[in-house]
């Protein structure tokens, strides 16, 4: 039962037809409008002095005139209900002021919205939307920062591979020379010291190159970290073994 012909409860008409609502019922002050948005959706029209007689029938109700008393009242509804045997009502009042007397909700078998109503859920539903847009940006934030920090590590693990592969062919080429040097009869001793010498000069000649030129450009930023990288601190005077 739709009380009101206007444009919202002509929206909310063509809104129920389209729902698949096939009963439906259109009550105004003046039949003809009435009549007119029935012919529409193929709906019945009839004005509001049969609207008593329509409540009893209808499980769904929804007004929207715009009167400046109630169409609606208690005893009205309760008499409704009666005929009905207390089968329930849903009712929402999109009119202001209203049309339906707020006494009405407080009958048992009735389930009625107001504006106020339909607006406390919207707001809920908007906070809680809000709520979860907040827990999804925070998901996300940590899942850009988890990524970012498996980037960076897969970063320093392709450096060290380098790293090593660098030294590794550095140990290989000396230790071959050191070999054939051993074969040919040189002093083992000699050898030895010779080896340790080209490892130390190969292994340190980029890194020393490099750290002249960032201390000529001023790059305390690439100093201090090769420092903190080596542990080459004023109290670091021995090496781990």
């Amino acid at each position: 039962l739709l009380i009101g012909a206007g444009e919202t409860i002509g929206l909310v008409a063509r809104h129920l037809k389209n729902a698949g609502v096939k009963n439906l019922v259109i009550a105004n002050r003046t039949l003809a409008n009435a009549q007119k948005l029935a012919t529409e959706l193929s709906a019945i029209a009839t004005d509001l002095a049969d609207v008593p007689a329509q409540l009893a029938h209808a499980d769904i109700v929804i007004s929207a005139t715009g009167s400046e008393i109630p169409v609606l009242n208690k005893s009205t509804v309760e008499r409704a209900l009666k005929l009905r045997r207390h089968k329930p009502i849903f009712m929402v009042d999109l009119a202001v002021p209203r049309d339906i007397e707020p006494e009405v909700d407080e009958l048992s078998d009735i389930y009625l919205y107001s504006i106020d109503d339909l607006q406390k859920i919207i707001s809920a539903n908007l906070s809680s939307r809000q709520e979860a847009a907040l827990e999804a940006e925070a998901i996300i934030e940590q899942a850009v920062k988890d990524f970012q920090h498996q980037h960076k590590s897969r970063q320093a693990v392709d450096m060290l591979k380098r790293f090593r592969q660098r030294h590794e062919t550095i140990k290989s080429v000396e230790l071959s020379k050191a070999l054939q040097r051993l074969n040919k009869g040189d002093a083992p001793a000699d050898v030895l010291t010779s080896l340790a010498n080209q490892l130390t000069n190969k292994i340190i000649h980029t890194p020393s190159i490099q750290l002249k030129q960032a201390s000529a450009e001023g790059r305390e930023d690439m100093l201090t970290a090769v420092e903190d990288l080596f542990q080459l601190g004023d109290d670091d005077q021995s090496l781990d073994t």
